[in-house]
């Protein structure tokens, strides 16, 4: 049974990440996992850039790719200065479901 962790159109944030864990969504094995803010748990890449939106970016639309939603946790993960090292700011981190995120 799956439980409903966040909403769709609901903004999340991107705090971390846990290794060799199990996605909290689809249940698989995860050398990295990515903790999201209000959740102890971690979820797959993968199964969240299925559910991150679209962003537009000069007039075109564009998905979050499961490897640069991975880079960002471990960035978050490694605290504020490397976040400002490799050129990320608070808004980097934030993201928009387009579908509701659900927990096993």
């Amino acid at each position: 049974m799956q439980n409903l962790v966040f909403l769709a159109a609901e903004p999340v944030e991107v705090t971390g990440y846990a290794q060799d864990c199990d996605c909290s969504h689809c249940g698989r094995p995860l050398k990295v996992g990515v903790k999201l803010a209000g959740f102890v748990g971690a979820f797959g890449a993968d199964c969240l850039a299925k559910s991150f939106a679209c962003y537009v970016y000069n007039g075109r639309r564009h998905r979050y790719g499961a490897d640069e939603i991975k880079q960002r946790a471990i960035v978050a993960g490694k605290g504020l200065q490397a976040m400002q090292r490799h050129g990320y700011s608070e808004r980097h981190f934030r993201f928009v479901l387009k579908t509701p995120l659900q927990s096993i």
